[in-house]
C-alpha cells in the first residue's frame, strides 16, 4: 500500500513539527506525481533515463513496488535502445587520403577545410556561410552514413571545398572560396552553395548503384553524363 498510506494509519512513526506538519525529509521534485499515482493508480513514465532513474528513487522511498517495477523496466529498455553512431575520418596527411581513398568501394565526400590557411581578411557574411558549410557536412554525413564515406580534410590548401567521388575518381568540385578585391586590399569570400552541393551528393549517388550492379553483372560502368541522365528520369 505504500509508506504514505502506512503512516497516516498509525502504522509507521511520523515525524511532525511544533505546528502540527508531517515531515517527510524528500525533495519535492516528483512529490506530485507521487501524490497523482496514490489518486489515479498511474502516471506517465518520464521519457529520459535521468527522470526516470530520480523518479524511481522516490517510489523506492515511499514504497510503492508496482511504480517502481515500471520504472526498472523503464530504464532498462532506455538502456537497450541503440545511439546511432556516425564516424567521420579526419585526414591530416596525403598519405592519408591515399590510404582512405585506396580502401573506399562507395561514393566518397571529402570536405577540405583549413581556416588557418587564409592570407586575407574575411568578408563580412563569409564567416557565417563557413559555419554553415560545416553544418551541412555534418548533417549529410547523417543522413548517408553506411551508403556514402564523408572525409573531413584538414591538411589540404583550400579553406572550404567539397570533393566528390564516384567509381575511385573524382567526379566534381565545389569550391565555395574567392578572392574579392575592395579599394585598399583583398578579401576572401566563402559563399554558401547549397543547392550545388545537394545535386552533386545525389549525382555520387547513381554510383553507388552503378557499383552494385557492375559487380553482379560484370557490366561496364556508364559514364557521368548518363549517370546524370538516369538520375533526373522521372
Amino acid at each position: 500500500d505504500g509508506m504514505l498510506r502506512a503512516m497516516f494509519r498509525g502504522e509507521m512513526q511520523v515525524l511532525v513539527d511544533a505546528e502540527g506538519w508531517v515531515q517527510i525529509d524528500r525533495s519535492g521534485k516528483h512529490f506530485g506525481t507521487i501524490l497523482n499515482y496514490l489518486r489515479d493508480g498511474y502516471v506517465p513514465l518520464p521519457p529520459g533515463e535521468t527522470e526516470c532513474a530520480e523518479l524511481l528513487a522516490e517510489a523506492q522511498f515511499f514504497i510503492l513496488s508496482e511504480l517502481a517495477q515500471a520504472l526498472q523496466d523503464r530504464l532498462e529498455q532506455l538502456k537497450e535502445v541503440s545511439i546511432p553512431v556516425c564516424k567521420v575520418p579526419i585526414i591530416t596527411s596525403s598519405e592519408e587520403l591515399d590510404c582512405v581513398m585506396a580502401s573506399c568501394p562507395q561514393p566518397m565526400i571529402r570536405f577540405i577545410y583549413n581556416r588557418s590557411n587564409n592570407k586575407y581578411s574575411y568578408t563580412g557574411s563569409s564567416e557565417e556561410n563557413l559555419l554553415k558549410n560545416m553544418e551541412l557536412f555534418d548533417k549529410m554525413a547523417l543522413c548517408f552514413q553506411g551508403r556514402v564515406l564523408f572525409v573531413k580534410d584538414v591538411a589540404g590548401q583550400d579553406i572550404c571545398t567539397w570533393h566528390f567521388y564516384g567509381a575511385g575518381t573524382k567526379q566534381a568540385e565545389v569550391c565555395c572560396q574567392s578572392i574579392v578585391y575592395a579599394k585598399d586590399r583583398k578579401h576572401i569570400k566563402i559563399e554558401f552553395p547549397e543547392v550545388r552541393v545537394y545535386e552533386e551528393v545525389l549525382h555520387i549517388m547513381m554510383f553507388e548503384t552503378v557499383h552494385s550492379t557492375r559487380s553482379v553483372s560484370s557490366q561496364p560502368a556508364p559514364s557521368a553524363s548518363t549517370a546524370r541522365r538516369h538520375m533526373i528520369k522521372p
